[in-house]
């Protein structure tokens, strides 16, 4: 079996909603190069009415709604891939393994090296865990998903509610300016060992002491995600086609809804976790069923996001790199004195280079530098990376 027929059959909705998702995370994801985004209040750091408007927009329609999405797409390319595998005779369980055994590597090294918001070595881990739920029905993980992650993150908004006010009535913040400003010396001045230190206490800060929590908020998207592709759900079909039409109608407006939460009752802990948690995971869906719907009508406005979406992880980790040079003291040491409005064009600007360095990289290769590497370590075998040029 040759290793690159996985390829075969590709599904342009999938593609385009990875692309779409890499700059929704990307919109997020660089207030988080420039800022000690871990011990201080990000909307405080608005240094205009501009910066403070571009904070809400991403805060109301981009944070906690694009990991959701890049997460669900996670868990379906896991199924087609056991699918594609399991109809040619191919042993799924034993390639998985291989496969995020080597994804965890790259998150470890992306993690201690690069930036400390990985989310990769999350992935592997709850790759590894999915594995164990792969052979159950569309409905079954569905309801294991919807399930697990309503009720804890629903007792947990109870639980920090009398929480946040009290904290809202003895003026108690749970942000550490000291500290905030002695991370943003080091990432702005200090050494490359001394970087390296605090991305690994910032990385085990958000990801390994909270790791519960991400097993509440993410695992499930993958599970569901896992649901979705069991029951073809982004299969262009009609019956597909009537189930977003319904989704997006309940979606939509209860995603709005839930994401102004905190605007229109006030900002707390309790709220922010509603907002971002129920919030962002029903804009999720709405998101998904708004490409879906439109990617069956205008496929051409939709393809320079494809591009994106074949190369998603080689393009996510180009945004770390790009950043990390930029905002770090071993590169231009911006840590700490860009505006949100600034980065946004930032991130902008990088995401179009994206796009068009994309496009002329497929036009000459089958798949993108780190998918190549991470597929040919995975089968133990180096396919061909660039295409054949008619006529030669």
């Amino acid at each position: 079996m040759e290793e690159n027929k996985i390829e075969e059959g590709r599904i342009f909705s999938i593609d385009v909603l990875r692309g779409i998702a890499i700059l929704g995370i990307f919109l997020v994801n660089i207030f988080s190069f420039h800022t000690p985004y871990l011990y201080v209040d990000l909307a405080e750091l608005a240094d205009s009415k501009l910066d403070e408007w571009i904070f809400i927009l991403n805060d109301i329609f981009i944070q906690a709604s694009f990991y959701p999405l890049f997460a669900i797409i996670f868990g379906y390319g896991l199924i087609i891939m056991k699918e594609k595998l399991e109809s040619r005779g191919g042993s799924f369980y034993s390639v998985a393994i291989r496969r995020m055994m080597i994804l965890l590597i790259i998150g470890l090294i992306h993690a201690i090296f690069i930036w400390p918001g990985d989310i990769l070595v999350t992935y592997a881990v709850f790759g590894f865990l999915l594995l164990l739920f792969v052979r159950l029905s569309a409905k079954v993980l569905a309801m294991i998903a919807i399930i697990m992650y309503t009720i804890p993150n629903l007792w947990l908004f109870f639980q920090i509610l009398p929480i946040a006010r009290f904290l809202e009535k003895t003026n108690i913040s749970i942000f550490d300016d000291e500290k905030a400003t002695s991370v943003t010396a080091i990432y702005q001045q200090g050494s490359f060992i001394e970087v390296t230190v605090q991305r690994l206490q910032d990385w085990f800060m958000q990801t390994g002491s909270s790791f519960i929590m991400l097993t509440l908020m993410v695992f499930p998207l993958i599970i569901f995600g896992a649901s979705l592709a069991k029951g073809k759900k982004l299969v262009t079909n009609e019956n597909n086609a009537r189930f977003w039409r319904w989704i997006l109608i309940f979606t939509l407006p209860s995603g709005l809804l839930l994401k102004l939460v905190p605007y229109i009752i006030g900002k707390n802990i309790a709220f922010q976790h509603l907002q971002d948690v129920f919030g962002g995971a029903l804009l999720t869906l709405a998101y998904i069923a708004i490409i879906y719907l439109f990617c069956q009508k205008e496929r051409k406005v939709f393809t320079p996001f494809s591009y994106i979406g074949k190369m998603s992880l080689s393009n996510y980790l180009f945004q770390s790199i790009l950043c990390s040079f930029t905002f770090y003291s071993y590169g231009l040491g911006l840590f700490g004195q860009v505006s949100y409005t600034q980065s946004t064009i930032l991130a902008i600007a990088i995401y179009v280079i994206q796009l068009i360095l994309s496009k002329l990289w497929l036009k000459h290769f089958r798949i993108g530098p780190i998918e190549w590497a991470w597929r040919g370590l995975t089968y133990g075998k180096f396919s061909q990376i660039k295409k054949e040029m008619k006529g030669a």
